[in-house]
């Protein structure tokens, strides 16, 4: 099983204590925007047990992750991470302004749905001709007609990782949530699963789990065979990190 942890914020982390919990083969995928960033955060994170690799992010104008509504000249970003492996590409819809709530994501990406991905095509060439080797392609469980018509859909053969949140809508809408996500599991089969939130990211205020039996939970439901976290910093920021850490570590 490949397991690996997402740091979206690797400057909010103490890596010296992260990596005194690490005991076994883990990947941490850092966001950053330049490669000097990722070589900069493998110095520092690297070890014997952690391979470090780039989770490529834009500016919020820019969208903040990849998607048909991108620039071409923000999807030829990509070029400048082609050397460098492990790489996740987030293919998600752009990043709506103000604060973040389940209902204005929901209308939000609504409305993108008559929006046209312009360079949708430009994106898809342009991951095509990456080379494919530890490339991670993440995507909503989506159907895929809906994630083309908003451009954040891969056609092609690659590893796929699925993001399986559930805390984001809550405990009343949890089983509905994990219900749709073990259909998207069983139609798409994809490569990976995310699994989360363990606390909230670029919105600030995403909800999380609440303890870590609804974490463990969702282990037991999902089954992952390989599986991708959210994240370094939010589990240090739990009072027990280490207990998150031995779980992560029995996956």
């Amino acid at each position: 099983m490949i397991k690996i942890i997402q740091s979206e914020f690797p400057e909010k982390v103490s890596w010296t204590e992260f990596k005194n919990l690490v005991d076994f083969p883990l990947t941490i995928l850092v966001a950053v925007s330049e490669p000097k960033e990722y070589y900069h955060w493998k110095k520092i994170i690297g070890n014997k047990f952690i391979k470090v690799g780039a989770w490529p992010i834009l500016d919020k104008k820019e969208g903040y992750w990849f998607s048909g509504y991108c620039s071409k000249e923000t999807i030829d970003k990509l070029d400048k991470f082609n050397s460098i492996r492990p790489l996740k590409i987030d293919l998600e819809f752009p990043i709506p302004e103000g604060k973040y709530s389940n209902f204005k994501l929901i209308w939000h990406a609504f409305k993108l749905l008559f929006k046209k991905p312009e360079n949708y095509q430009y994106l898809i060439e342009k991951i095509k001709n990456l080379n494919q080797k530890n490339l991670i392609i993440n995507e909503f469980p989506f159907p895929n007609f809906i994630k083309k018509r908003l451009g954040i859909y891969y056609p092609y053969k690659t590893f796929k990782n699925y993001m399986f949140y559930t805390t984001y809508a809550g405990i009343i809408f949890r089983w509905p949530i994990i219900l749709s996500n073990l259909l998207a599991e069983f139609f798409h089969k994809p490569d990976s699963i995310a699994l989360g939130l363990i606390g909230s990211g670029i919105f600030t205020n995403e909800r999380e789990y609440k303890t870590q039996k609804q974490f463990k939970s969702d282990i037991k439901i999902f089954k992952p065979k390989n599986v991708i976290l959210y994240s370094v910093e939010t589990i240090m920021k739990r009072k027990n990190p280490e207990e998150w850490i031995k779980v992560i570590k029995k996956i």
